[in-house]
Parts: C-alpha cells; structure tokens; sequence
C-alpha cells in the first residue's frame, strides 16, 4: 500500500494556502503573542481549515515569541481556553531561541503516527516499524516511517 508522506504547512498568505494544505496531515496557525491583531486572524484559518482542508487535519495554534514574554498582549489563558474550545491543539513557542518546536513537531508525529496506526486496525491490517527508515534510507527506530500491512 502507498504511504500518504505526512505534510505540515505553515499558514501565511491566503491566496497560497489551499494549495498547500488540501493533503496536508497538520497545520500550524502561529500568531505573535505580542500581537493581539495576529490571534485575532486564528478563527479565520481554523474555519478555513476545517471547510476547505482534509477531514483529519490535525491543526495546531502556536503562540509565537514566548521569548518576549514581557511585551505578550495575548492572554495565555484566553488562548489556551479557545483552543479548547475549538478543538485543536494549542502550544507556545520561540522561533528565535528554538523555545518549544521539537515538542509541537514531536506531538504532531505522535498524533500522525497513532491516525496511520488505527487506520490500519480498521482495515484489519498490522503496523511495521521495524523496517522504518528516513527519507535518506537510514534507520531511525521509531522516530521512521511505519507502513500498513495485510494479514
């Protein structure tokens, strides 16, 4: 069976991004937590997303710029209480430090990679990692590509 590879955009200019997230497995909606006009933009891309991406889009709403933490006009709490609300997942980062990207990236393999798995239970199938391998053909333990087999 063909493996869908496993797509993550980072949404920016409108008139780009339905090319971009039509298969995409997640999407990212980072807005400036300096920059209350920028959280403000979130509903309009999660209501995008949702009418116009694919069914099991995983999307992420990253608060960006914790390293400014001093200058944050978006309330932490609002923030985290609307992602709720909607129903996505809701992390704060730091572009500029590094502040928090490996867990937002390692959360969207976890949850990809559990989709993939029960996709595969559903269809009576197995899962195979023990032959995962990167994009460079190198063994990578779990952190590869699984893929579904019949029984």
């Amino acid at each position: 069976m063909p493996q869908k590879s496993i797509k993550v955009c980072l949404l920016g200019f409108r008139s780009l991004a339905p090319l971009a997230y039509r298969s995409a497995a997640a999407a990212l909606i980072v807005y400036d937590i300096t920059n209350q006009d920028s959280f403000d933009e979130v509903d309009f891309w999660i209501s995008e997303l949702r009418s116009m991406g694919p069914e099991e889009i995983l999307i992420y709403v990253i608060g960006n710029k914790v390293d400014l933490e001093s200058y944050r006009v978006v309330d932490r709490e609002v923030a985290e209480s609307y992602a709720q609300t909607k129903g996505v997942f809701h992390f704060h980062s730091s572009a500029k430090t590094g502040q928090g990207v490996d867990e937002i990236f390692y959360h969207i393999c976890q949850k990809t990679r559990s989709i993939q798995e029960n996709r595969c239970k559903n269809r009576q199938s197995t899962v195979d990692v023990s032959n995962s391998t990167n994009s460079d053909g190198n063994r990578e333990g779990d952190r590869g590509r699984c893929r579904c087999q019949s029984k």
